[in-house]
């Protein structure tokens, strides 16, 4: 049951994710209907089309993490310790990936590499 609402949550983000991408597409592509596309076929239009680092397609990776993690029966444990996920703070954001102390280290080893460049 728990699975079916997660599955369904994760659902919902994919086509608001699909129909905000849609907008950003080149004028050559605004015929494609992403709605049809795999997530799988879709980051990799976006990664040819747009950037790497747009923050659709860091989205659009965090949900394919998301589903990945659900069919393996590992959806709401942190990616890097394992510790679950608080429920809070997957219902405020289903794609999360690391639970507060992993996601704390790995913010501050995020700054610390955008400082040394």
């Amino acid at each position: 049951m728990i699975t079916n609402h997660i599955a369904k949550n994760l659902s919902k983000i994919e086509i608001d994710l699909k129909t905000q991408t849609q907008r950003y597409l080149p004028h050559n592509m605004a015929h494609l209907n992403l709605q049809t596309q795999t997530l799988s076929q879709l980051i990799s239009l976006m990664a040819e089309t747009l950037s790497k680092n747009h923050p659709l397609y860091h989205q659009l990776i965090l949900l394919d993490a998301a589903w990945c993690q659900l069919e393996m029966g590992l959806y709401g444990l942190c990616s890097d310790c394992e510790a679950p996920i608080e429920r809070k703070q997957l219902k405020q954001n289903p794609l999360r990936q690391r639970c507060n102390r992993c996601q704390a280290k790995h913010h501050q080893y995020s700054n610390n590499r955008q400082i040394s460049h």
